[in-house]
């Protein structure tokens, strides 16, 4: 069975600057949500550029379904946007205050020419909604008009709206309060369990959201993958010192 996403061997680095990522390799398959951990500089956000298309590996190989993805070309660039969407980790700068809830969501289905009749539109940007569990006439409201977690099911609403096979979320919840937390992952979780199941990664630096959210997790330390696996088994039985120290900076409540 092809894999829907793969990466072999890739390594990007900044002009002048270490390698932020040296040799990254993993499969990911439908319906099998991804963690990528790690702490801070370890190369997270860089590799979901990359996996995004919004940067280009210095080395290896991007596939999709298994045919190599190159980002130098616009029309595979812009079959990519339809494949993979992203969410970002703070709700209250990546929605435009200036514009409607329904423009907002509807960004993707104008930018990637997927539905421009106005009807048809309406119709998507409300299933959108509804998916996120937030109700049709929130589409004539603008952000500032909603909370935290409300902006965060907007943007995942955006992000869902040209029906992406694959979801990439930075930090999608760091930003949130913890009970707020807790719904929107519980909402992505949702939104990988259906008859067409959106398949997610998350890149966090919170074990709890991926141990909570993802079948698989990723570690990377320096820009190198030092371990993966099954997140149960990862977690319960860590290989690397590296995500064992990880394991050991978790804050836990005294007995």
């Amino acid at each position: 069975m092809t894999a829907l996403f793969e990466a072999r061997e890739l390594g990007f680095a900044y002009r002048g600057r270490p390698d932020a990522l040296a040799d990254v390799s993993f499969t990911l398959e439908t319906g099998e949500n991804l963690g990528i951990v790690g702490e801070s500089g370890a190369g997270k956000s860089t590799l979901l550029r990359l996996m995004l298309g919004l940067t280009r590996p210095s080395s290896g190989t991007l596939l999709t379904d298994g045919s190599a993805f190159d980002s130098r070309s616009r029309s595979a660039l812009r079959a990519h946007r339809r494949f993979a969407q992203a969410v970002f980790q703070d709700p209250y700068s990546s929605l435009d205050p200036r514009q409607s809830v329904e423009r907002i969501i509807a960004e993707p289905l104008r930018s990637l020419g997927i539905e421009r009749a106005r009807a048809a539109v309406h119709q998507r940007v409300s299933a959108a909604l509804e998916s996120v569990g937030l109700p049709a006439d929130a589409a004539g409201r603008y952000p500032h008009e909603f909370s935290g977690g409300q902006r965060q099911r907007i943007a995942i609403a955006r992000a869902i709206v040209p029906n992406p096979r694959l979801l990439l979320a930075d930090e999608p919840v760091s930003a949130l309060d913890v009970s707020t937390r807790v719904r929107i992952i519980e909402l992505l979780a949702e939104l990988g369990s259906g008859e067409s199941p959106l398949t997610v990664v998350v890149v966090s630096h919170d074990l709890g959201v991926v141990a909570a959210l993802c079948q698989r997790m990723l570690v990377l330390e320096n820009g190198r993958v030092v371990e993966q696996g099954r997140t149960d088994a990862v977690l319960s039985a860590p290989q690397h010192p590296y995500t064992r120290r990880l394991l050991a900076s978790v804050p836990r409540l005294p007995a």
